[in-house]
């Protein structure tokens, strides 16, 4: 299962303009960053706990931007 992370990628260039630095406030390689956006490893908990932190995400909004299902077919996302 693909996740899409496009309304993470908005949150972050809003906060920080560049996922190099979200990447260094998240203690993390950004080749880690990329790799968790492009799906080839999930993320960890702790890591969206950080993320959340960082971003001023709402509890309530956090499956808006971690877990909405990458729909290939229609081009669409959904939420899980």
């Amino acid at each position: 299962m693909c996740f899409n992370y496009d309304r993470l990628l908005e949150r972050v260039f809003e906060v920080f303009w560049d996922k190099r630095v979200f990447a260094v406030e998240m203690q993390m390689a950004e080749a880690v960053l990329i790799s968790r956006i492009e799906n080839k490893t999930p993320f960890r908990k702790e890591e969206i706990d950080r993320a959340v932190v960082l971003l001023d995400i709402d509890h309530e909004k956090i499956s808006d931007y971690f877990f909405r299902i990458e729909n290939d077919k229609r081009g669409q996302s959904e939420k899980m």
